[in-house]
């Protein structure tokens, strides 16, 4: 028997949730699993394997789609769904009590609630708060690092709630793989005789992963490396005022922000330097993706992730949120000192698809055997 797994979330339009959402579609168990995407827009960036069935809601918010959501899972209800961000969640759950249907439900969790809606405007400062009242009726919550799993726990207030922590799948043998393909940049032509010390910043465009703070620490490096140069691969809504910034700080010619790429390793293992400037994080991918292609890395020591990726900073460069001048000496120090690459990659293989796959398999077969366990009981 195969059993009909859902996994809702709103896009795969770029990001490091949607990244991992998609890894894990495409590594479950294809004979033990029948595994559906639903999706509010049929924003699709990542590959996904041929046997994974895509469905659209076609919604504008997720306010909008409950009404939606509720039809679709009672002409279709799975076996379980998994539910993945905090307001993704909090409607999947309010659903699933609308549908009148009676399925398990794992709900993800990738950022740090406590600190992600604190400066967001009212409606989504409530999140929190509606997390607190509905994650009790989830059956199990998957955590995507300790740090948020410790986080939730306060938000939630609930020691009933079942959570466990899951890293999140990211290290695979493809990534080797996309590695060796050719970067389409004049940065890392080979037949370009100046070598440039390429320092390289991945992720959406959006005030959370503060570029703003690199670009600013990088005009300063680049005034003591003049072979320096930045590339910032990804979208969002701060684009403008980023690229504002840059000319502002006279670095025009030694900054780049191609946009989404489809394959980033390529770009990180030719890189002399990953940076990630962020302010807040759940486990980011990207900087594993860093190690996995035996890039050296600087990070903000930012709730939450960095630190328990880097081991307290034994395997990158540690330095607190939103401080340039800091930030500024980590990439001067990093750019001339070495790392062993075999030594950063062991450490991402911690993060390896199978461990995670094997972990999620484990949380999927024990809610569905509670769950059927429950369901035999009330019947009995």
């Amino acid at each position: 028997m195969k059993y009909k797994i859902l996994i809702f979330i709103p896009t795969l339009d770029g990001g490091g949730a949607e990244r991992i959402v998609a890894t894990l579609a495409n590594n479950l168990d294809v004979n033990r699993y029948e595994v559906t995407l639903l999706l509010l827009k049929k924003q699709i960036k990542y590959n996904l394997n041929k046997d994974i069935r895509i469905e659209v809601l076609n919604c504008n918010s997720l306010s909008s789609s409950i009404p939606k959501l509720i039809r679709y899972t009672r002409k279709n209800p799975p076996d379980l769904m998994i539910s993945n961000m905090s307001l993704t969640n909090i409607v999947s759950i309010i659903t699933k009590f609308l549908s009148g249907k009676k399925f398990p439900l794992i709900v993800v969790e990738h950022s740090t609630p406590s600190i992600k809606y604190r400066k967001d405007k009212l409606s989504r400062r409530l999140i929190p708060f509606f997390m607190r009242i509905t994650y009790k009726y989830a059956n199990k919550v998957v955590c995507v690092s300790k740090g948020v799993k410790s986080d939730l726990q306060r938000v939630i207030n609930n020691n009933r709630t079942k959570i466990n922590h899951v890293y999140n799948p990211i290290v695979d043998t493809q990534i080797e793989k996309l590695t060796m393909e050719e970067v389409n940049h004049k940065w890392f032509d080979s037949k370009n005789s100046k070598k440039y010390k390429v320092i390289l910043g991945v992720g959406r465009l959006e005030p959370v992963k503060n570029f703003k703070l690199l670009i600013e620490a990088f005009s300063e490096v680049n005034k003591m490396e003049s072979s320096s140069r930045l590339i910032i691969l990804g979208e969002g809504s701060q684009r403008k005022e980023l690229e504002e910034l840059v000319i502002q700080l006279n670095i025009k010619d030694v900054v780049d922000m191609p946009g989404f790429v489809n394959n980033p390793y390529c770009y990180l293992s030719n890189s002399s330097l990953f940076v990630l400037s962020s302010d807040l994080e759940g486990l980011p991918t990207v900087l594993v993706e860093a190690l996995a292609c035996g890039t050296p890395v600087v990070s903000t020591d930012c709730p939450n992730g960095p630190r328990e990726i880097l081991d307290d900073g034994k395997y990158g460069e540690l330095v607190p949120t939103r401080d340039q001048l800091n930030l500024k000496k980590a990439i001067i120090n990093q750019l001339n000192n070495h790392e062993n690459k075999e030594f950063l990659k062991r450490r991402a293989s911690f993060f390896s698809v199978d461990n995670a796959v094997t972990k999620y398999d484990q949380v999927i077969s024990e809610t569905l055997s509670e769950f059927n366990r429950e369901k035999n009981e009330g019947s009995a």
